[in-house]
């Protein structure tokens, strides 16, 4: 399902896509860098693994997620790690 949203991301990883997504608009919201990873289905990712990170204010206009994980087989689904567990995140998906 399409969304259009600000979402609040905990300390673990949090699922931002709400369906499967080929293309992401996201930005962090928060006052401290977040971390951002993709994953095939809604299987979180494992902790050990940081994804990319985004300082506050910024992240990806109508970006590709193949393109940005391409390292990630089939990646469909976003997800974040915020520094706290109040940690504010745009993001926008058909």
């Amino acid at each position: 399902m399409a969304q259009d949203l600000v979402l609040t991301a905990s300390r673990a990883w949090t699922l931002l896509t709400d369906a499967d997504a080929t293309v992401v608009t996201f930005q962090n919201l928060s006052p401290y860098p977040m971390q951002f990873k993709a994953t095939a289905d809604t299987t979180s990712p494992t902790s050990d693994i940081d994804g990319l990170v985004y300082q506050p204010g910024f992240g990806e206009s109508s970006g590709d997620i193949t393109a940005l994980f391409p390292g990630v087989t089939t990646p469909v689904r976003l997800w974040a790690k915020g520094a706290d567990n109040n940690s504010k995140v745009y993001v926008s998906h058909a």
